[in-house]
């Protein structure tokens, strides 16, 4: 900025502002300036002058203003507005104009602080004098313990695509390869059982004669995909044959060419992908988990066709294609049954204070594999999921993941396994002799060190620097101004919280009003959180209750059929269902089957809850519903975050200053000593102009509504990222 181009005098005031071709003007003064100090934003000045239309020529349009007081600099760079009143004209004046420069930034997970000083330094001219937060850190405050079914269900949110089990008291993985033998496993066999010591289990089943057939049931607990659908054979096919594969009935794939050597070989296509067009379809429609299919071999002429085994297999997992018996006609070792490798991650967990450390205790059902870089890990991420810090799982299967001082800290937490397949038994009789068992995990429980860190998660903006910078200080609690230094003109950003600066306020010159409120002050809370949908399957036993994953299931939300034919049955006719307790009765006079399979589809109210614990006569605050919140742990967390701004009391104060005393400076207005507010420091709320004074509204605590914003917007910007 310019500096003045005349005498400035030692005492009073004076103001210059810049016009065209190099000349100052030296407006006449009626009235002292008024200043107008405030806080997350910019200085401005109030200056009475003669009346006159001069100021409105647009030479002056945000013209360069220097204004002295005593014949020191006051913090104000540009004239921004021209009011002519009766008998004056008013100039308004503002410091700090830089600010008002657009910036365009993206935040994955910051500290605010931080953040603030590279945003001043890299886009201002400003010094930035950023006082780093003072922080507390609360250490092992227990997030999530998962033990049940239901637990399992609230955490994971898992399409009808993965291969992920949950059952009572684990999560792990389903089959995602159906192996059999064509002798074991057949459920119909018209051809010639033969043996050799080349054949999985010494057997396999030869066809000669047009109508000879085997044919095999394959049943997967999830669906695949018809991209991701493969068949491969062990077979050997001699001489002249004409073999007819099909899928439920439906030719796919036919085979009359010599195969000499026993061995497995794909169907459908020569390899699994195509350059031109992706992943090739096998069988031509996805493997649905509510029906049975079926896999047919037929021989539609006379044939020296031997099949030995098959496999309907995920394509995007790998497997061992194992083609030597031994020797001796022992069961192949694979192809395996299970996936090679899947990670499965837990929904997020949004906190309001910053993950700096944490600890991850799991019990998995075993820990040994049969593949290569598959050792089971366990992890969490404060990141996002953008990155995970893992670990390999103990070989005692209780196996812990400690994790403290985190280079980043984080505004939210995930849960990571890395699951694989297990189990070799050579003596094994039947097909596959390795791979035949999935990982589990049985139980797991995530602690974390939670600090008081503001950060930013998620965030990004496009605007001015200055409502960067307010959007940044209100999320942290920050206060910011912008100065000019009176004796050096050095200009800087001043950034700090409450209470980290001394006053340069007398509570002898100001009038003030202190009010303590204590009816928010709560020891325990409970957070409703929104719905999620969820389908169950259950076996009926007519006339008993049977238990479901959830409780707090929405009335009316239930839907039963039959997962084979697709019938449905009617609420209180064929079903009674209990939606708190989450249990459902099949009736006897209603159309259900004991001991039937049947699939119910509802919605659940997830819920979780906090109270201090040693308080005696405990203070309950009314539930809140925060309808963003998607699992139990989360509600939990947002439960606990409520308690524990809510057990102390809130605390307003207004503090009036008269104009001839008031600072430039209101970040170092927080902390004055003489206020009645238990030693706390004060956050200014509200900055008003009055004739002569200015009035300060400040306070300490957060009501419930505020609270529950905080938690909304955490929750809003981990959601934008999974």
């Amino acid at each position: 900025m310019s500096t003045s181009r005349q005498d400035v005098p030692s005492s009073g005031w004076h103001v210059e502002i810049d016009g065209e071709n190099g000349h100052t003007h030296t407006p006449d003064l009626l009235d002292d300036p008024q200043r107008v100090p405030k806080t997350n934003d910019l200085p401005e000045i109030t200056i009475p002058v003669r009346r006159t239309e001069k100021w409105l020529d647009p030479q002056f349009e945000r013209a360069d203003m220097r204004v002295w007081c005593g014949g020191q600099r006051q913090p104000i760079d540009r004239l921004e507005k021209v009011e002519i009143q009766d008998g004056k004209t008013v100039l308004r004046g503002r410091g700090g104009v830089e600010l008002l420069d657009p910036v365009e930034v993206q935040y994955d997970q910051d500290a605010i602080h931080e953040a603030a000083r590279d945003l001043i330094e890299e886009h201002t001219p400003y010094a930035a004098n950023v006082d780093a937060p003072n922080v507390d850190v609360e250490e092992d405050v227990q997030i999530t313990s998962v033990t049940t079914k239901e637990d399992f269900i609230n955490e994971f949110e898992i399409r009808d695509t993965d291969p992920i089990d949950i059952g009572n008291g684990y999560i792990g993985l389903h089959k995602s390869c159906a192996v059999s033998d064509a002798v074991d496993d057949s459920i119909a066999n018209d051809g010639t059982t033969i043996s050799s010591n080349v054949y999985s289990g010494g057997n396999a089943v030869e066809l000669t004669s047009q109508g000879d057939r085997v044919v095999f049931q394959i049943d997967f607990p999830y669906r695949i995909p018809n991209e991701y659908v493969g068949v491969k054979i062990r077979d050997r096919t001699q001489g002249s044959s004409d073999i007819s594969f099909r899928w439920n009935q439906t030719e796919f794939a036919h085979n009359s060419s010599d195969q000499v050597t026993i061995s497995w070989h794909e169907l459908g296509k020569s390899s699994l992908y195509s350059q031109g067009g992706g992943y090739q379809t096998v069988i031509g429609e996805d493997i649905d988990p509510d029906r049975s299919h079926f896999l047919g071999i037929v021989a539609e002429g006379s044939s020296s066709y031997i099949v030995d085994s098959i496999a309907v297999y995920d394509t995007r997992y790998n497997y061992t294609w194992d083609n030597y018996a031994g020797g001796t006609g022992q069961y192949l070792n694979g192809p395996e049954e299970y996936p090679d490798r899947v990670w499965v991650s837990s929904r997020e967990i949004p906190l309001t204070k910053a993950v700096v450390g944490g600890r991850l205790d799991a019990s998995l059902n075993s820990t040994t594999t049969t593949t290569d870089n598959s050792t089971p890990h366990i992890g969490f991420s404060q990141t996002q999921g953008r990155f995970y810090l893992t670990s390999n799982a103990d070989e005692n299967a209780e196996s812990t993941g400690d994790w403290d001082n985190l280079d980043t800290p984080g505004g939210s937490l995930k849960v990571g396994f890395a699951l694989s397949r297990w189990g070799d038994d050579a003596d094994r009789q039947k097909i596959p002799a390795e791979g035949f068992r999935p990982h589990r995990v049985q139980d797991y429980q995530l602690t974390a060190d939670l600090s008081t860190l503001p950060i930013i998660v998620n965030q990004s903006y496009n605007d001015s620097l200055r409502n960067v910078l307010k959007d940044l200080a209100n999320r942290g609690d920050f206060v910011w101004e912008y100065r000019r230094d009176p004796k050096t003109g050095e200009q800087s950003i001043e950034w700090t919280q409450a209470g980290q600066r001394e006053t340069e306020i007398d509570v002898d010159e100001v009038s003030y009003t202190v009010e303590k409120d204590s009816s928010q002050v709560a020891d325990s809370v409970s957070v409703y959180g929104g719905s999620q949908s969820y389908i169950a399957r259950f076996q009926a036993d007519i006339g008993n209750s049977v238990g479901l994953p959830n409780t707090r299931i929405q009335e009316l939300s239930d839907t039963v059929r039959n997962p084979r034919s697709g019938v449905r049955y009617e609420r209180n006719e064929d079903y009674e269902i209990d939606y708190e307790n989450g249990r459902i009765t099949a009736l006897s006079d209603g159309l259900m089957d004991d001991d039937g399979w049947y699939e119910v589809e509802y919605q659940y109210q997830t819920y979780g809850d906090y109270a201090v614990s040693g308080v005696q006569n405990p203070r309950q605050h009314p539930p809140q519903d925060i309808a963003s919140l998607a699992s139990n742990a989360a509600c939990a967390q947002a439960a606990r975050i409520i308690i524990n701004d809510l057990q102390t009391p809130q605390f307003e104060a207004e503090m009036t200053i008269p104009q001839e005393t008031i600072p430039w400076s209101l970040a170092d207005a927080l902390h004055v000593e003489g206020l009645e507010t238990g030693g706390q420091a004060l956050k200014i709320r509200n900055v008003e102009q009055r004739p002569g004074e200015t009035v300060l509204t400040l306070g300490i605590g957060r009501n419930i509504g505020e609270i529950i914003s905080d938690i909304e917007t955490r929750v809003s910007s981990v959601s934008r990222n999974s």
